[in-house]
């Protein structure tokens, strides 16, 4: 019964629906913010390579944040090894299908918030019962 009341289409499509996503996303940005993690992390385990890819990216710009706050950051070796992780990183986006994984999770999930946002009726927050 409750769904009943809480979602629907909207009157307007061209105005309604964007004043529905932004007063939904308003509301429930915590909600939406836990749906993102979960499609990442459901995306990455359908893809370990792209989790291996993620963990080694982080650890080389680890690696070269720490080699930075050790030597002089204008000194060649650190130049380079500073352009040898940024092509890694390229290599690793690439190869291990990083960026298709990360995109593929921003795609889901923003088709979920505009989704549930456009037919979400704004201002009816369902409070539950004490």
């Amino acid at each position: 019964d409750r769904i009943k009341y809480a979602y629907g289409l909207p009157d307007n499509i061209r105005r309604d629906t964007v004043d529905r996503i932004t007063v939904n996303v308003y509301d429930y940005i915590g909600n939406y913010l836990r749906l993102a993690l979960v499609l990442v992390l459901c995306v990455l385990y359908k893809n370990p390579m792209a989790l291996l890819g993620i963990i080694i990216i982080a650890k080389s710009w680890d690696w070269i944040r720490v080699r930075g706050a050790e030597v002089d950051q204008q000194s060649f070796i650190y130049k380079l090894q500073y352009i040898l992780v940024h092509i890694l990183s390229w290599i690793l986006l690439v190869f291990s299908q990083v960026a298709m994984a990360l995109s593929l999770a921003s795609f889901l999930t923003l088709f979920v918030v505009c989704f549930h946002g456009a037919l979400r009726k704004p201002g009816l927050l369902l409070k539950s019962k004490r």
